[in-house]
């Protein structure tokens, strides 16, 4: 036993609701839920004891989640709305900042060719293309990103620049160890750890999420330990191209790395 292995499942109905800025239980067609607002920071918690085949690893926490919209994508700095139709091909946390890049389109005689970067200081190129004005321009990867995708450009187009990106939430986790020198009156979490998330491709669908965690990450829980987990929604962790409406959480697994 050890790594790979499933360790604890948390579900809506064995969860713990903070006394405030709580996720809320709920159902849909059955499934219960728990929801989590979009302009304020909600949380949920679990309470468990670490499984006896833990074998010291990393921890996985995989929240299985869905919301009523589907992945989309959204732009800012096209002022006068010269691109549309942008599509793309295996955009990822890997290839992105956190699922969101940034574009450079630069106008010649009657072509356009636009630039994607990683970072915002534009010095990581993942995708590019180049071709005709009133036309779809092929995305090309990059610097092996695998980054991929296309953009219509209006015959009227300047250079502008930019930020693309998808509709995305901010999962944060953390765990806290309770043993003989915690008093459990108050928190003694260890430090969140989090990641960023795009929704399916269609409403209500459900999708998952990895937050990654190292051994010396999780509050010194160990064997036979009684523990808590929490989950937050970080409402305010996203600025740009926040998906708007509630998250909802339908389980989470708890796996060693």
């Amino acid at each position: 036993m050890g790594s790979g292995d499933t360790l604890l499942i948390f579900t809506p109905m064995a969860y713990q609701p903070a006394a405030t800025n709580f996720g809320a239980l709920g159902f849909l067609n059955q499934h219960p839920w728990i929801a989590f607002d979009d302009t304020t920071s909600e949380m949920a918690f679990w309470t468990a004891i670490l499984p006896q085949h833990y074998a010291n690893g990393g921890i996985y926490v995989i929240p299985t989640w869905t919301c009523g919209t589907k992945a989309t994508i959204a732009e800012t700095g096209d002022t006068g709305n010269y691109l549309s139709n942008w599509s793309f091909v295996d955009m990822t946390i890997s290839n992105s900042n956190n699922f969101l890049e940034y574009w450079n389109c630069v106008i010649g005689s009657n072509t356009a060719t636009l630039t994607i970067y990683k970072d915002a200081a534009k010095t990581q190129l993942v995708a590019s293309g180049a071709g005709q004005r009133n036309t779809t321009i092929a995305l090309s990867q990059q610097n092996t990103s695998g980054l991929s995708g296309s953009v219509t450009v209006a015959t009227s187009a300047t250079n502008q620049t930019g930020t693309i990106g998808y509709n995305r939430v901010k999962w944060n986790a953390a765990f806290e160890r309770m043993n003989s020198s915690l008093t459990i009156s108050s928190d003694s979490f260890s430090g969140d750890q989090s990641v960023y998330a795009i929704p399916s491709n269609d409403t209500s669908e459900p999708t998952q999420c990895t937050v990654t965690f190292t051994n010396s990450q999780i509050a010194g829980i160990t064997v036979g330990d009684t523990f808590r987990l929490r989950v937050v929604r970080d409402a305010a962790g996203v600025t740009v191209n926040k998906l708007v409406g509630d998250a909802q959480i339908l389980a989470v697994e708890m796996r060693e790395i």
